[in-house]
């Protein structure tokens, strides 16, 4: 086994103080962020967890398991909710779950969606059915969540999922031909998949007007930030000419929201993790087989999902995304040295 302590690691460790620091940094005087309990709760859970997954090989196969029985009662509820009300082929409703809204449930089950699948490739057929009717009932709940930024994930995720892992394309395929199916066929749900390139759509132009504004705000205070969780306070002094949102919860990208909230140290600190785990990701793909190669194509693509809703999002900072999504870059950045080997599907 190589030694926990390595320049690598070092700067893994370096990024998350930074981005700890970073968060109880208020350079205009505002108050501490409200969330700081809900972050250091989050990091506990988070350390908790790769602490079981070191000492027991069996543990990441029950909290895989789990995080996806969970998936399958929330996106079970949520589609019983959204189809409970009347007007759900209009706009007026979105699927959404207990605790969390629509687009953290979008987050959750791209993460879902990709583990769920991973499970039906690699398990045996007594189980597959059960584990295609929990895939469908997913892709469902991710289509009904109206979430764009989650579809964008889910697409990319299932691209990279089904580009590295051959004997899973037919099961891609079919998962996307499923949700382009639903997704065309409720008029409510196909405008808002076309106002995903329509520039001039009002959901489309105020997101524009935020990151227009944002950037103001990164060139006003650059190297400090705002203060973590003062967006919306700040935000109205910045708030351009034809925007309607006067207090948005946050820069709907996080790489903008980390440096306008915690300046350019947390922003170089979260690149840097970002670009360490993709790229080890992209080793251990290359470099495992069997089993642990198609836990580490999971991992990755769920990685990506996350990732790419988050450019026009910020669910990393809920408490059902942000532990799922440090939990894939523990398991990655550590997927050679522990249980990612000895990950069992039956």
């Amino acid at each position: 086994m190589s030694p926990i302590i390595s320049p690598k690691n070092g700067i893994v460790a370096f990024g998350c103080l930074g981005l700890s620091v970073c968060r109880y940094i208020t350079p205009l005087n505002l108050p501490i962020s409200r969330l700081s309990f809900s972050v250091a709760l989050m990091i506990y859970a988070v350390l908790l967890g790769v602490n079981y997954i070191v000492l027991r090989g069996d543990f990441f196969n029950l909290l895989i398991r789990m995080l996806i029985v969970s998936a399958t009662f929330s996106s079970a509820y949520a589609l019983t909710i959204y189809f409970s009300n009347f007007d759900f082929m209009l706009f007026e409703a979105r699927a959404r779950t207990l605790f969390a809204g629509e687009n953290t449930l979008g987050g959750v089950t791209v993460f879902s969606i990709i583990w769920t699948l991973t499970y039906l490739t690699h398990t045996g057929n007594r189980r597959k059915l059960g584990l295609g009717l929990v895939l469908l009932l997913m892709i469902l709940a991710l289509v009904f969540s109206f979430s764009r930024g989650a579809w964008l994930g889910a697409v990319g995720a299932l691209i990279s999922y089904g580009f590295w892992e051959k004997k899973a394309r037919l099961k891609v395929a079919v998962a996307l031909f499923i949700a382009v199916i639903v997704l065309l066929s409720v008029p409510s749900l196909r405008g808002r998949l076309a106002s995903i390139a329509n520039l001039s759509h009002p959901l489309t132009r105020e997101r524009i007007y935020i990151w227009k504004a944002t950037w103001e705000m990164i060139k006003a205070h650059p190297l400090w930030g705002i203060g973590m969780d003062n967006y919306s306070i700040v935000y109205q002094k910045y708030m351009l000419k034809g925007a309607e949102i006067s207090r948005p919860s946050s820069a709907h990208n996080i790489f903008l929201n980390i440096w306008v909230e915690g300046g350019l140290l947390a922003l170089l600190s979260f690149t840097g993790i970002v670009v360490i785990t993709l790229v080890k990701g992209f080793r251990l793909i290359r470099s495992f087989s069997g089993l642990a190669r198609a836990v580490a194509v999971a991992s990755f693509s769920a990685l990506l999902g996350i990732l790419i809703h988050n450019q026009v999002d910020t669910t990393l900072y809920s408490m059902h995304v942000g532990p799922i999504f440090w939990l894939l870059v523990g398991m990655i950045i550590y997927g050679d040295k522990f249980s990612i080997k000895q990950v069992q599907f039956s």
